[in-house]
């Protein structure tokens, strides 16, 4: 990244003056004021590792097509090792994220599967795939649930199987697992 002075005095004698004098104060300063100077500034270096960083639209976006073609590419690497076929479709999940759908097929046998399977063009088929995604069934439905979201929710449904069975035989609707 090239920065542009406006200042034209930059590298003159008057301005290595200057660079010599602050490095002579700080030389001047007791061993307890070195100290503290040293000390507030590890608190602003070690606040601004604590901040998150700033991703920007355009970071994001970009951030999702590098890891689009990341992904693109370990697909076609096991395409060659192993011959597997797949399709591969990225659609943003909020409406805060300004990119395109974006579809792989390893083939067009799976390319054509999804157009007989759908009767749709490929695009039209992500795309109906996004407004769904961005609609909020997904949650609705379980399909974005990460793995211990899935246990969780599994173990909940189990326990109130258990809990109606024990009511079930019981009759105590007191009754509790131990």
């Amino acid at each position: 990244m090239h920065t542009f002075i406006l200042d034209k005095s930059v590298g003159t004698r008057d301005n290595v003056r200057k660079l010599v004098k602050r490095a002579s104060d700080y030389h001047d300063l007791s061993a307890k004021e070195c100290k503290q100077l040293v000390a507030a500034f590890d608190e602003e270096k070690e606040a601004t590792h604590h901040r998150p960083p700033n991703l920007s639209v355009k970071t994001r976006n970009a951030e999702c097509s590098n890891s689009f073609k990341a992904i693109i590419d370990e697909v076609e690497a096991l395409k060659q090792r192993i011959g597997t076929e797949a399709l591969v479709v990225l659609v943003h999940s909020t409406c805060d994220l300004n990119i395109e759908p974006k579809v792989h097929f390893t083939s067009s046998a799976v390319e054509q599967y999804l157009r007989t399977a759908t009767r749709k063009h490929v695009m039209e088929f992500a795309c109906k795939l996004e407004g769904y995604v961005i609609s909020g069934d997904v949650e609705r439905s379980g399909l974005s649930l990460t793995h211990k979201e899935c246990v969780k929710k599994a173990k909940q449904t189990i326990r109130g199987g258990m809990q109606a069975g024990l009511l079930a035989i019981t009759g105590c609707s007191e009754a509790n697992f131990e």
